[in-house]
């Protein structure tokens, strides 16, 4: 069986990094390694940071994208998964479901499954005219085939450093798409609310780029947050309802 590397990368909050090694530790398939990666120092009380299978790393002063290169450099060419502080597995057989295609004889193509955006109690998923459409969707679940020679994400670029990635990974390898919920990415944090931060950030991405999040910046401004998402995520997003969220919740 193949083993597959989950990286995860965190800022010290013991809470949400306690629900992402909870979802971790639950899966079906046990074939994986775990790595994290903190800037800040993490107080080794919790029972999760003992499992055998999970290697901690202190990066002080890090950046995020610097933090998932280490972490890259540390998969020691296996199937590579990002599952950041916070977020989660979908069910107990997300990594079950996803062994069934890297076990293949001869699979070596990078996959994307979806990942579900969690406002909330509500779950959206993607449509699928979205999912499959040529443009990379940053919130999905991305996995990387073994790879000795990856560089890695672009430092320097904060804007579109995950799509620079994906794009020079599938470019290399093909992209199998598969539309399946593996992973809930909770909305709410700093890559997907506006703020006076995410506009410097997107001071040199052009004018149009720029217009866009003043214009999501206001919106959020001046609307409540629910109310936000939903005009935001209206086009490209479907809320789940719970007959879909039992079933991929009971899949084996």
């Amino acid at each position: 069986m193949s083993l597959i590397y989950i990286i995860t990368v965190s800022d010290g909050e013991i809470n949400s990094l306690k629900k992402t090694l909870n979802s971790i530790d639950e899966q079906k398939y046990k074939k994986y390694k775990n790595i994290i990666i903190s800037k800040n120092k993490i107080k080794l009380l919790n029972n999760n940071l003992n499992n055998p299978k999970r290697k901690f790393f202190y990066k002080k002063n890090s950046s995020i994208y610097e933090a998932m290169n280490f972490g890259l450099k540390k998969s020691k060419n296996k199937f590579v998964i990002f599952l950041n502080s916070g977020d989660k597995f979908f069910s107990k057989f997300s990594l079950k479901k996803l062994s069934r295609y890297i076990n293949k004889k001869k699979f070596n193509s990078c996959i994307m499954l979806v990942s579900v955006l969690k406002n909330g109690n509500d779950y959206f998923i993607p449509t699928e005219k979205t999912f499959f459409s040529n443009n990379y969707l940053i919130h999905s679940s991305f996995i990387r085939p073994p790879d000795v020679k990856d560089f890695g994400f672009n430092i320097n670029n904060k804007i579109t450093a995950d799509g620079e990635w994906m794009k020079s990974n599938i470019k290399k390898y093909g992209i199998k798409k598969i539309y399946f919920p593996l992973s809930i990415f909770y909305l709410g944090g700093v890559s997907n609310l506006p703020s006076i931060r995410s506009l410097k950030m997107k001071s040199n991405t052009g004018f149009l780029s720029i217009l866009k999040e003043i214009i999501k910046f206001i919106l959020f401004k001046t609307l409540s947050r629910d109310l936000f998402y939903k005009i935001i995520y209206f086009f490209k997003y479907k809320k789940m309802t719970e007959i879909e969220i039992s079933k991929v919740k009971k899949f084996t």
